[in-house]
């Protein structure tokens, strides 16, 4: 009786699987612009019409279907190399004289701080030294961002 019923439980199995993987997928968007994906359906939710996941393809088939449903549409404007570098030098100059201002602003921010370190007691100047504080540490954290993208330039 038990293996019958280990049989049958390993025929079974499978459809479980097969229904369960086969949800549809419904997306709505709140007042917000909030965009939510969900397997339930709710009020003003739209069903997501998907194709199927691959399931016997090989990698090569599938990487060159990736590949070809990512590229930029012929409709989609072109930018020759020459103005992409003009464009790309234009942004570098642009960010380094972002980075130039938060680097002086910080240096203005620290230079404020440590002069005016020993008026800050009581609760009001602790209050502005908290935020003299918070107005160093966003500097300081402008400037990583800053640098950050200016290491992705070419």
């Amino acid at each position: 009786m038990q293996k019958r019923l280990l049989k049958l439980s390993f025929l079974i199995y499978p459809l479980f699987a097969v229904l369960t993987a086969n949800a549809d997928i419904y997306k709505s968007v709140d007042a917000d612009g909030h965009v939510t994906f969900s397997d339930t359906r709710t009020k003003g939710a739209v069903r997501m019409n998907l194709d199927p996941a691959p399931s016997n393809e090989n990698h090569s088939e599938l990487k060159t279907r990736t590949r070809t449903a990512s590229m930029t549409p012929s409709s989609f404007p072109r930018v020759d190399s020459q103005t992409q570098a003009q464009r790309d030098d234009k942004r570098k100059q642009i960010l380094l004289t972002e980075l130039e201002t938060e680097q002086k602003a910080l240096e203005e921010a620290k230079k404020f701080f440590s002069g005016n370190a020993q008026q800050f007691t009581g609760a009001k100047l602790d209050n502005k030294s908290q935020q003299i504080q918070s107005d160093i540490n966003t500097h300081q954290t402008n400037i990583q961002l800053i640098q950050k993208e200016l290491a992705f330039i070419k």
